[in-house]
């Protein structure tokens, strides 16, 4: 069945979007302004929906925590873990503590402090959950100076950008809060802390899609927070001169066969 015409087999009434930073002020204020877009989208088509932002500032020592108080709709907290995996969990139970809506009716939304959301990311998440997606696993794509045309050649061999793609990535993870509560979150870790969720919810037998709509615009720096995050994979491809310009975002479709289930 086509997915423009799939039963809605539940409905989100709260959007947990959480963001870990570590030392981002450079980078933070675009990524608000992308998620502020985000919010407003979703809330002009389902203005019942609760959405919050919370930024966990995990270790910052620049303006970060000013830039996220300069923000009147964004929620903080802060914790000095050094560890990725840590600020998310508590960035997650922080917003979930603070909400009226049981597990079953939420969604977390993952994103990272050096990325931009499109404006139709929540848009494209609340649809995958309302199907029946108990975590979505969505692309990135990285810009800047750094992304070469070499490079961008290298990602674009190297992945997979269509449904249906193995990958995981942070800066676009959605799950289910009752999911998220059944295998136990986040753990504390300093990189890979989103493949090991994703595993365990796999593993838990939990609805589960792999999406090519609304990817999200991701910084191609090859110095990061983590050791052995994001950057370092980038620092792996092909560089040579000619910086790569960003397309536009792409937009949320409908596509066939929303959903895989493992087991």
């Amino acid at each position: 069945m086509p997915a423009d015409v799939l039963e809605t087999v539940r409905r989100i009434r709260a959007v947990h979007v959480v963001v870990p930073a570590r030392n981002e002020a450079q980078t933070l204020p675009a990524t608000l302004t992308a998620l502020e877009r985000a919010r407003e989208r979703l809330l002009a088509l389902r203005p019942e929906i609760r959405v919050d932002v919370t930024v966990a500032l995990d270790r910052c020592e620049d303006n970060s925590a000013g830039i996220v108080r300069a923000h009147r709709r964004v929620g903080w907290i802060q914790l000095g873990a050094g560890d990725v995996g840590r600020a998310r969990a508590v960035g997650v139970a922080w917003a979930r503590a603070g909400s009226p809506v049981e597990p079953g009716a939420a969604w977390i939304a993952n994103t990272d402090a050096d990325s931009q959301v499109p404006p139709d990311w929540l848009t494209a998440h609340v649809a995958h959950a309302e199907r029946g997606v108990d975590l979505l696993l969505g692309l990135v794509q990285p810009v800047g100076p750094e992304m070469s045309q070499e490079r961008l050649r290298g990602w674009n061999a190297r992945h997979d950008l269509t449904d249906g793609h193995p990958h995981v990535f942070g800066a676009n993870l959605g799950v289910h809060a009752a999911a998220y509560r059944a295998v136990g979150g986040f753990r504390p870790m300093r990189a890979h802390e989103d493949a090991d969720l994703v595993d365990r919810v796999r593993r838990a037998a939990f609805t589960w899609h792999a999406t090519a709509d609304a990817a999200v615009a991701t910084s191609a720096r090859t110095v990061g927070r983590a050791a052995h995050g994001f950057a370092a994979a980038l620092r792996a491809l092909p560089a040579s001169a000619g910086p790569w310009v960003a397309p536009a975002p792409q937009q949320h479709r409908p596509r066939e066969q929303p959903t895989r289930r493992t087991g």
